[in-house]
């Protein structure tokens, strides 16, 4: 499996780790796993750290992951906050127009090219509560 799941029901969070080769299938399939984990809350703040993976996609492919988040709302809650950690300018084009698409939902979503500044925006938020931007 391209991405590792671990959730921190401590610190509200969720930690997606990626590797090699992903397409948006293997995004929506973690995804749809996380909302099955017994130690998943709706509302937990999200981290996928895309730093060692190559996704693969097409803004038509985003845009299906965006629909399939936003249909999944109620089982994985809203104002929420999002970050993205990428270190290649190709990933970090993509995760721009994921943001982008994504800012009708009442999500925050960071786009962050270090693991520390990820972190502490998302504790920052840890609450669960914190107000869309």
């Amino acid at each position: 499996m391209p991405v590792h799941i671990r959730i921190h029901p401590e610190a509200n969070l969720v930690v997606h780790t990626a590797t090699g080769q992903l397409e948006m299938a293997d995004i929506r399939d973690a995804f749809d796993r996380m909302l099955e984990d017994p130690e998943f809350r709706p509302g937990m703040n999200t981290l996928w750290d895309l730093r060692e993976a190559l996704v693969y996609s097409t803004p038509d492919k985003l845009q299906e992951l965006v629909t399939h988040v936003a249909l999944s709302r109620e089982k994985r809650g809203s104002r929420y906050r999002l970050a993205i950690l990428a270190k290649d300018s190709v990933l970090l084009m993509l995760a721009d127009i994921f943001k982008a698409l994504a800012s009708p939902l009442a999500i925050q979503v960071r786009i962050c090219r270090e693991f520390d500044e990820a972190w502490d925006w998302l504790q920052a938020g840890s609450d669960g509560n914190s107000s869309a931007a």
